[in-house]
């Protein structure tokens, strides 16, 4: 079985910037536990944490509310410390190999106006392969011109985007199921519609599935 990858052109993803996602995140990687460090060494040099040492002195105990204080600040660092090491650590799953499988991407809107149009757009400029890849945008009774930009994207991308409109308001869930009764794909993908997704989101969405 063999697939092909159609190229959509869209503005909101011009090639010259796509790289640079990567060298941020890098970037952000190196400078932040720099700057944690630092803010460490300082505090030790300065008698920054004095102030923490005095939390956990007996005659604070005398008032529980000290203590629970006491208890969430040391909690809430050791989170923070943990979140920073799997931040740190994290790298993304590698992306599958050969045929992928199909994607329903369901996109429920309500009052959205013109973002709904771009959380369209960066599905329909994904780089995952567009025949294998199904978008169903669905307009929850929205009052303003959401659906015209559904429309519109839906009329330049038939074979792409399913548009459905409710008569009146019925709520997220109900757009949702719309949506997972009558995908015909392998996997389902919710985007809010005021989101825009890069370019790999999809293919890192299914890797550790398939």
């Amino acid at each position: 079985m063999r697939t092909s990858t159609t190229t959509i052109p869209c503005p909101l993803w011009p090639p010259e910037k796509r790289g640079w996602g990567q060298v941020s995140d890098t970037a952000f990687k190196v400078l932040i536990p720099l700057a944690v460090l630092a803010a460490l060494v300082a505090g030790l040099k300065l008698g920054s944490f004095e102030g923490y040492r005095l939390l956990f002195s007996p005659p604070r105990y005398q008032h529980p509310l000290l203590i629970l204080g006491s208890v969430y600040a040391v909690a809430f660092l050791l989170f923070q410390m943990i979140r920073t090491v799997l931040w740190w650590r994290y790298r993304p799953y590698p992306l599958a190999e050969g045929p992928l499988p199909r994607v329903t991407v369901i996109i429920p809107a309500y009052n959205e106006g013109a973002m709904v149009e771009k959380a369209i757009y960066s599905v329909v400029a994904s780089d995952y392969p567009a025949d294998r890849l199904e978008i169903f945008c669905i307009d929850d009774g929205s009052k303003d011109d959401t659906w015209d930009y559904i429309d519109r994207a839906a009329q330049r991308f038939p074979d792409m985007i399913q548009a459905i409109r409710f008569p009146a308001n019925r709520g997220k869930r109900e757009a949702l199921y719309v949506g997972f009764t009558q995908g015909r794909g392998e996997f389902f993908v919710t985007v809010d519609s005021d989101s825009v997704i890069q370019p790999d989101t999809i293919k890192q969405i299914v890797a550790p599935m398939v």
